[in-house]
């Protein structure tokens, strides 16, 4: 492990430092040991308060259960600032050792400290398995309803709803106990406690107990796609299978139902199609059917028997959400495959309706926007400037259509008119965006390659260009969202997003070289707490507790602290050094957070040259170790990988989507299994893509296949990486003779073209921050060379390219 200057200074000064050292390298034990050597009469009260602290944390986590009381007790005697996590620790460990009464004196202790909110949440799951034990069922009742709440989207809410169904029996509520069992089937199918779990919920156990609950045609849906995203397909079918087999003939057409969508899933529309269309005549008043069997029949190719089934859905419920979504659907099905005279026609048909729904905002985007693609380009100019003048009477309306966005295309309409004058002002206007959006960049791109006379001098690079306006808009940090129901979205809220059209229902959802310890610059620890925070008491304790605890290797719970000052703060100074903390552990995720958040107006003020050091914390090099070497294995830009990482996950390493993907680059279990084929690892497991050493090396493989395919085409790998390389390539079939730019805003699905824009903007900007001479993005501006051949599969195949 490499050692800088100043860790070499530190080993000599800190009598923590090799124990740290060996702790983040995973070797407790020896750990341990170093630190159990250090002799106590060298240290301070502080110091040694920490040290039995973090021996007692190590002792624990060796299950050395005995000698961690004794460490954790010393602790306390010293009064270390580390109470609160001492009394947590030693509640949990006497909640290993069953010993009820001590472990609830120190869990109550930890409660009454004000721990922060992670820490809270684990203390009243340790209370609820206490109150269980004890059978104090309305006690365990209140802990894991809250907690249900709090851990709703994490991966600790099977362990609750597992509780919450064992303490719902035991209280004779078995109408609540099924609910909560309903949501562990339909949620949860993979999960280790309810894996032996099948279809038949009326015959699932919970501690050796028939539980007796009956699953619904929703929930069995539910559980189907959740097994597929998991990656338990085989497992999935043939539950569908034994459904089919013992079902009545009057619930043949409910299974029907959920064989299709099982197909549409997997990629076999035309199967899914076949399966469906013999209950048309039955089915056809059925609104839920009409809505699958159009999907499938677009997916499938019959383009205008979707479009017209998506028709003959909104007309049974022209008046209704749903109905609206199915007439902008058949609009935006006739767009996406070019008959664009049916599409006019029934955007405006919209419009005429629908003038409140938000979705008639987008369908007065598609007429201009569809002008553009007709070669229309005089009627392009009026509708983007009509579109403008719009967004000036009520920017909030039109918020989602950017100025430079409407301008860009604006400017693309003066260009194909060979209105050379007015194109380059309305490009440069858009270019000279310091927070740099991706039209900027494609801003900058078109400007050089205007015919000579109408260039402007001195186009270098994007970082240089001169500032004429602040954005108004913020680029939002990605997260993993949790979407409204339809019927919580208001008509004026309705929009494409929210529509997922023709897309998936659901989103996307170590070695010891590099641990994030090697390279440390510890001097922010050197400041004067004391002083620096004067002006705010409260803070004082939050630091203490991290400076000390990152000294001894306790990177998490110093992020506890450091987010409990993180979200109490806007001061820029207090800001900077959380900055500098959180990166200096590796918890790059909140660093670009803070930078992004709360010095946005810093980066589009001042541009790259100005603040530097603020843009490469928005945009860190995380993993560092990992990207240059799996990139370079692998043939991938690390400019490219760490624009995905940051897109997927924002530099997350423990985020699992609703869909299932994980981890850094949210890479789906079935995908990985394939990846990890092509690699001849046969030990992979796809719990591990939270690790941050297997997701990278899963990811960047995936990526370099992609590369490959599509000829080191950012944007289609990208388009790829998100939608699947066979839906890119049927994208490509029919509309792959447009230039990238005009094929990145064609792009159907709304998630996939926005995904697209983002990784490009990250790759230039990637590029500008740390390359001496920044990769090019003229393909933006030019014929895309990637052909398609045959006709594209409707599946991703793994055969072709390795």
């Amino acid at each position: 492990m490499a050692v800088s200057q100043g860790d070499a200074k530190t080993e000599v000064t800190d009598v923590f430092y090799k124990s740290r050292s060996l702790a983040l390298s995973g070797k407790l034990a020896e750990a341990l040991s170093a630190l159990g050597a250090v002799d106590d009469s060298q240290l301070s009260r502080t110091d040694l308060g920490l040290k039995y602290f973090t021996l007692g944390v190590w002792a624990k986590d060796l299950e050395q259960y005995n000698e961690a009381i004794e460490y954790f007790k010393k602790s306390l005697q010293l009064n270390s600032v580390q109470a609160v996590y001492a009394h947590f620790y030693l509640g949990e460990v006497y909640v290993k050792k069953n010993q009820v009464k001590d472990a609830r004196f120190h869990l109550d202790l930890a409660l009454g400290l004000k721990p922060s909110s992670s820490i809270r949440y684990e203390i009243r799951f340790l209370l609820s398995g206490l109150d269980m034990g004890e059978k104090k069922w309305k006690a365990a009742y209140d802990h894991l309803s809250y907690l249900e709440r709090k851990w709703r989207y994490t991966h600790r809410h099977p362990e609750v709803l597992w509780r919450m169904v064992q303490v719902e029996q035991e209280r004779d509520r078995n109408t609540r106990a099924c609910n909560w069992a309903r949501k562990l089937y339909s949620k949860h199918p993979d999960h280790p406690l309810v894996y032996d779990w099948t279809y038949q919920l009326e015959l699932a156990k919970v501690n050796g107990k028939i539980i007796g609950c009956s699953a619904r045609t929703s929930d069995l849906k539910s559980r189907i796609r959740r097994l597929q995203l998991s990656g338990n397909s085989d497992r999935a079918r043939k539950e569908i299978d034994s459904l089919i087999q013992k079902s009545k003939p009057k619930d043949k057409f409910i299974y029907d139902e959920i064989l299709a969508q099982f197909y549409i899933q997997e990629g076999y529309v035309e199967e899914a199609f076949q399966v469906l269309t013999p209950y048309f005549q039955a089915q056809q008043k059925n609104f839920d059917y009409l809505m699958l069997l159009a999907k499938a029949a677009s997916r499938a190719g019959h383009y205008q028997d979707a479009v017209g089934i998506y028709y003959k859905a909104y007309e049974q419920r022209p008046k209704s959400q749903a109905g609206r979504k199915a007439l902008f659907s058949a609009a935006f099905l006739s767009y996406q495959f070019q008959d664009y005279d049916g599409a006019s026609r029934k955007f405006e048909q919209f419009i005429k309706l629908y003038k409140k729904s938000g979705l008639s905002r987008d369908a007065q985007w598609h007429l201009a926007w569809i002008r553009y693609l007709r070669g229309d380009y005089d009627g392009a100019v009026g509708a983007f400037s009509e579109l403008l003048v719009l967004r000036e009477k009520n920017r909030r309306r039109w918020s989602k259509y950017p100025e430079e966005k409407v301008k860009y295309w604006l400017a693309m309409s003066h260009l194909r008119l060979e209105q050379f004058s007015e194109s380059r002002k309305l490009f440069a206007e858009v270019a000279a965006d310091r927070g740099l959006s991706f039209y900027s960049m494609a801003s900058f791109y078109r400007l050089k390659v205007l015919p000579a006379s109408h260039q402007l001098p001195g186009l270098t690079r994007l970082a240089d260009l001169p500032n004429v306006r602040v954005p108004a808009s913020v680029e939002p940090v990605a997260t993993t969202a949790v979407v409204a129901p339809e019927s919580a979205v208001s008509e004026e809220a309705e929009s494409e997003e929210l529509l997922a059209l023709d897309g998936d229902e659901e989103s996307k959802e170590d070695s010891e070289e590099e641990n994030g310890d090697s390279l440390m610059d510890e001097s922010w620890l050197k400041t004067d707490v004391a002083s620096s925070l004067a002006s705010e008491p409260k803070f004082t304790q939050y630091m203490e507790r991290a400076q000390q605890q990152i000294r001894a290797g306790h990177f998490d719970l110093a992020r506890l602290e450091l987010y409990s000052i993180e979200v109490k703060t806007r001061n820029p100074a207090y800001l900077k050094m959380l900055m500098a903390a959180y990166e200096e552990m590796g918890y790059f995720n909140r660093s670009a957070y803070v930078s992004q958040i709360y010095f946005s107006n810093d980066r589009s003020r001042h541009g790259i040259n100005g603040v530097r050091s603020i843009w490469r914390t928005a945009y860190p090099q995380a993993y560092e170790g990992f990207v240059k070497n799996y990139s370079s294995q692998f043939v991938v830009p690390k400019e490219l990988v760490w624009s995905i990482m940051r897109a997927e996950s924002f530099y997350r390493e423990d985020v699992i989507s609703p869909a299932g993907a994980r981890g850094l680059m949210q890479v789906m279990p079935f995908t990985a299994e394939q990846v990890a084929r092509l690699l001849g690892d046969e030990t992979f497991n796809s719990r591990d893509l939270t690790k941050p050493v297997v997701n990278l090396r899963i990811g960047t493989r995936y990526l370099g296949r992609l590369m490959k395919k599509f000829q080191q085409q950012i944007p289609l790998v990208a388009a790829s990486y998100n939608a699947g390389p066979h839906r890119t390539e049927q994208w490509l079939s029919k509309f792959g003779h447009l230039e990238m730019d005009e094929f990145i805003e064609h792009i159907p699905f709304v998630e996939t073209r926005n995904y697209v824009k983002k990784v490009v903007r990250y790759y230039g900007i990637y590029n500008e921050l740390y390359s001496r001479q920044p990769a090019s993005l003229a393909w933006l501006s030019q014929h895309i060379p990637v052909k398609v051949s045959s006709r594209p599969p409707a599946r991703e195949t793994w055969e072709s390219i390795q």
